[in-house]
């Protein structure tokens, strides 16, 4: 899958992105793109 398809496909509905506190969190984060 593209990143363009994953992006209109997650805005296709409601997106919530959690805020990162930590460094573990963080990087989680960092590594889904």
């Amino acid at each position: 899958m593209d990143k363009g398809k994953i992006f209109r496909d997650l805005h296709a509905s409601t997106f919530v992105m959690p805020n990162p506190w930590d460094i573990g969190t963080t990087k989680l984060l960092a590594s889904f793109g």
